[in-house]
């Protein structure tokens, strides 16, 4: 693929070996241009922090997940140049704006947006973005 939106979901597959890891692995290594909002560190952290929180993760692989996720070549876009696009996006379709984010950098890069995540994959599609959007595990 050319340019991507990559949310949390796929990098959380990126990150740690689990379903449909290696077709997100392949997606983020062979895509030209792989740009999140920048909320995507604030979300893999979490996702870190709950793994660790629930003995899932010593804190020496933490911090080597954390070392995956920045030394990805990922744009991160600023969350202030994408809040007005998620926040019409979150009033329109009655939808919690942190989702809205990657639609709203979907539609700003012209890329399409690649997830793992089915409730962001359908907003996608209902805002209008159905030829833009990749699903993992979808056939």
């Amino acid at each position: 693929m050319k340019g991507i939106v990559a949310d949390a979901s796929v990098v959380v597959k990126y990150m740690f070996e689990e379903e449909d890891s290696a077709l997100a692995t392949s997606i983020l290594e062979n895509s030209e241009d792989v740009v999140a909002p920048d909320l995507i560190f604030a979300e893999c952290g979490n996702v870190i922090w709950k793994r660790a929180r629930r003995g899932g993760l010593t804190l020496e692989r933490a911090h080597d997940a954390l070392r995956i996720v920045h030394d990805l070549s990922l744009q991160a876009l600023p969350l202030g140049e994408l809040t007005a696009d998620a926040l019409r996006i979150s009033l329109a379709f009655d939808h919690p704006i942190y989702d809205c984010y990657y639609v709203a950098a979907t539609i700003q890069s012209g890329h399409t947006l690649v997830t793992a995540d089915r409730v962001l994959a359908k907003l996608a599609r209902d805002v209008g973005l159905e030829e833009r959007v990749v699903l993992l595990g979808e056939a």
